[in-house]
């Protein structure tokens, strides 16, 4: 290899190109995952270059070449401590992303760094596993709890990054959707082996070093009545941010509130001084169980707007939602509704 880190580059860069290429060729690029090499490429303005990293584009290469990449997974393996010590950390970072793109029997490689003792190599294992997770995959299930299971992590980062992969596979209610089957099977089989999980995210969520993710986290749980009222309760005394974060996670669970507690969260209106919006999307979600509602929401839209909202784009958005949520709970009972709708024109 050239001792200049821009050749290097651009020879791995061409390399992807190769359709079928050799096993001594594949391993050759799996080396330079360690590459420290920096490509330095101006801007052509006044700001400081573009900076390309060589070890980068041998992962770009890697996962180009897909299957044919496949008989670098002993040597990945190693990398991510298989059989001693692991590589450095950006190094083996890589490795696990090659390893994710490669099939279930890299994702498999990948999972085990999941119970490694660095927060920061686990936190790295789940940003790959977003790569090859698949929410619809009945295989991938025992995958899925484990990534669940690091929503229960000491470390946030950990967490967040659970949150995030998550959110990547689409786990969330969907209204008159099937959930993805293999996401709601691992979140059965994760509070099976974890009963207490909801409450260690809920006292968790009472804590201001843990709240933001514990909240997040709790979201997850998808149809889950446990979770939805502990959200519940978040969003009846908090406000501002942390009202929003505890309701936007409340709309990911889906409609699993008891009627009661719907009630409650109309009522939680009364104290807001302009549109919560995913306050607004959750009741929205119970229809004609949040009726409670209606004149609250009334209310909001018959103000003179300008009065009510700082910038006319925020005024419109928030409305909008508003209306929206109006014709959800109550589409046949609103006589306003025509009137209301003229507000946003």
């Amino acid at each position: 290899m050239s001792p200049d880190a821009g050749e290097r580059r651009s020879a791995i860069r061409a390399l992807a190109e190769v359709p079928e290429p050799s096993e001594h060729l594949v391993a050759a690029v799996v080396e330079r995952l360690g590459d420290a090499g920096l490509e330095m490429v101006p801007s052509g303005l006044a700001g400081p270059p573009f900076v390309y990293a060589v070890a980068d584009e041998a992962v770009t290469t890697l996962l180009r070449w897909g299957a044919h990449a496949s008989v670098a997974l002993p040597r990945l393996a190693a990398m991510l401590g298989s059989d001693g010590a692991p590589a450095p950390p950006r190094v083996r970072a890589r490795a696990m992303k090659v390893a994710a793109g490669l099939g279930d029997a890299g994702l498999a490689q990948v999972v085990t760094v999941l119970s490694d003792p660095d927060p920061s190599a686990r936190e790295a294992a789940l940003r790959a596993l977003a790569r090859g997770l698949r929410a619809d995959r009945r295989e991938h299930t025992g995958a899925l709890v484990q990534v669940l299971g690091s929503l229960l992590d000491e470390d946030t980062s950990v967490v967040f990054a659970a949150d995030e992969t998550l959110r990547a596979l689409g786990n969330g209610w969907v209204a008159d959707g099937e959930p993805a089957q293999a996401l709601a099977a691992a979140i059965r089989a994760f509070l099976a082996a974890q009963p207490r999980a909801v409450h260690v995210m809920a006292t968790r969520a009472a804590s201001a070093d843990t709240r933001f993710t514990a909240v997040r986290a709790l979201g997850h749980l998808v149809g889950r009545t446990d979770a939805g009222e502990a959200l519940a309760r978040i969003v009846r005394t908090t406000r501002g941010g942390e009202l929003e974060l505890a309701a936007e996670s409340l709309v990911r669970v889906g409609p699993v509130l008891s009627q009661v507690t719907v009630e409650a969260l109309c009522s939680r209106l009364e104290e807001c001084p302009r549109p919560a919006i995913w306050l607004t999307r959750v009741l929205a979600m119970y229809g004609d169980r949040a009726r409670a509602a209606v004149p609250r929401l009334v209310s909001w839209l018959t103000r003179v707007p300008a009065a009510v909202f700082d910038r006319p784009v925020v005024r419109t958005n928030q409305l909008d939602v508003v209306v929206d949520a109006l014709a959800a709970i109550a589409p046949q009972g609103n006589p306003n509704r025509d009137a209301l709708l003229a507000v946003l024109r």
